[in-house]
């Protein structure tokens, strides 16, 4: 098991405020073929032999409906880098 940085930070622009968390592996990272690819449902980066591929499909989906984006990447150094940026909205 690889070490994993969770963090989560705030950033206002033109639209609003939005609240940014960042999940970083130091794993091997994702092949770049398949960055776009493992947000679709049933779909596992190469070497993953665990699970049935939902997760990131499920993540993209709730993210989505919520007006916010997801991105995954290579870290710099090595690693799996996933950023999800979500619209704060005030309490009723």
């Amino acid at each position: 098991a690889s070490k994993v940085e969770v963090r989560l930070a705030s950033r206002r622009n033109h639209l609003g405020q939005w609240a940014i968390l960042t999940v970083r592996d130091h794993g091997p990272g994702i092949p770049p073929e398949e960055v776009e690819k493992i947000f679709e449902s049933g779909v596992q980066a190469a070497g993953h032999r665990e699970g049935y591929g939902l997760g990131l499909g499920i993540c993209r989906r709730l993210v989505d409906e919520a007006g916010g984006e997801i991105r995954a990447s290579n870290a710099p150094g090595g690693g799996a880098l996933f950023e999800v940026e979500l619209p704060v909205r005030s309490p009723r």
